[in-house]
């Protein structure tokens, strides 16, 4: 269940903020706050999660979709195509999620009950992504994962909490282990 959203540069929303949410939220303001732009970033995420286009960085939606948002220039703040949409969602996971070291099958590395996903989204000739991770807590410490954009077509893996290590390709980590 989604637990919190986070967005800047959303449409009416120079920033939203830290804004929780429950199994029922309700929205309140005057006309014209900002209620259902926040509709509508919740929407769009999940038009795009439900996408069969993968190379599809945003679904921005058609006649079809569940809304209909245009393009980059339509959703982002004051409409300055030069500014980064960042989104950060966060959501309890229904049965957690536990990592296993793939050299040791016996040592459990993480017991994730929450995520946070955030991704910046930038303009140049077309959409890219600039950045994004996963984060999560776990016994007393925060991990994160994810890639930065360094260069047209060259990422950067980011890892904080956690070393990263080199796998080979003679190294087969999704083989099943026996616990």
């Amino acid at each position: 269940m989604l637990t919190q959203l986070n967005a800047e540069n959303f449409k009416s929303w120079q920033n939203i903020g830290e804004m929780g949410l429950a199994s029922v939220t309700g929205l309140f303001g005057t006309n014209s706050s900002g209620k259902t732009s926040i509709l509508q970033l919740i929407l769009m995420l999940k038009q795009t999660i439900e996408s069969a286009n993968r190379k599809q960085i945003i679904d921005f939606g058609s006649e079809d979709s569940y809304v209909n948002l245009g393009n980059y220039r339509d959703i982002i703040y004051n409409h300055e195509g030069m500014r980064n949409l960042n989104i950060a969602l966060t959501w309890e996971l229904a049965e957690p999620i536990e990592v296993y070291n793939y050299e040791i099958s016996s040592e459990r590395l993480f017991k994730v009950n929450k995520l946070t996903f955030q991704l910046t989204i930038a303009l140049n000739l077309s959409l890219i992504v600039q950045e994004f991770n996963y984060s999560f807590f776990d016994q007393g410490k925060t991990y994160k994962f994810g890639m930065k954009r360094q260069a047209a077509e060259e990422y950067q893996l980011v890892a904080e909490g956690y070393p990263m290590k080199a796998i080979t390709e003679d190294q087969d980590i999704f083989l099943p282990r026996v616990c």
